[in-house]
């Protein structure tokens, strides 16, 4: 077979799918994925009873819709900004995700694994760099392309989740419920 074709191949590495068995027996033995699912779900619940508690952040996940996700957003800081929000927790050994479009938020994701405590560590570290203030973090060189304008929660809500469905062209069959 001519062209790049020829490097294409369908061959399984045979020591990831023993590494994966591996770990979805432990994971099925070891720990019931019911409690995982349970546990998740309670420790998401938390994280989002703990940051509603802090001043000038607002949770952008809906309640109850949260999965193990939960966004947030500081209000009143830049998005350029966040993203430093988001460097500064990294720093502090807390791993969040910066969201470099609307509604520009950070992320926790919780785990079956995470404990409470972790949980109001992140609480009281995110408080910590929100006191001093957003020229207190500093702004990454990427991402280049963020808007210029503080954060001060969702704009419009019903308008974000219908350019949402607008952009869905990837995935047509997910929708967001208004």
């Amino acid at each position: 077979m001519p062209g790049a074709a020829r490097y294409h191949t369908a061959t399984v590495y045979r020591p990831s799918i023993a590494g994966q068995l591996a770990a979805l027996k432990w994971f099925r033995e070891t720990v019931d994925p019911g409690w995982a699912c349970g546990r998740i779900a309670h420790l998401a619940g938390r994280c989002r009873e703990l940051l509603e508690g802090l001043e000038n952040v607002h949770v952008v996940t809906p309640p109850q819709r949260q999965a193990g996700l939960v966004n947030f957003a500081a209000l009143g800081w830049l998005p350029r900004r966040m993203v430093g929000l988001m460097q500064a927790l990294v720093d502090r050994g807390y791993l969040v995700r910066a969201i470099f479009h609307e509604p520009y938020c950070l992320r926790v994701s919780t785990g079956f694994y995470n404990t409470e405590q972790e949980l109001i560590g992140l609480r009281d570290a995110l408080g910590e760099l929100l006191d001093a203030g957003p020229d207190a973090v500093e702004i990454p060189e990427f991402p280049p392309e963020l808007p210029d304008e503080p954060l001060s929660g969702i704009r419009n809500r019903r308008s974000w989740l219908t350019r949402c469905r607008a952009n869905c062209q990837f995935a047509p069959h997910w929708t967001p419920r208004l």
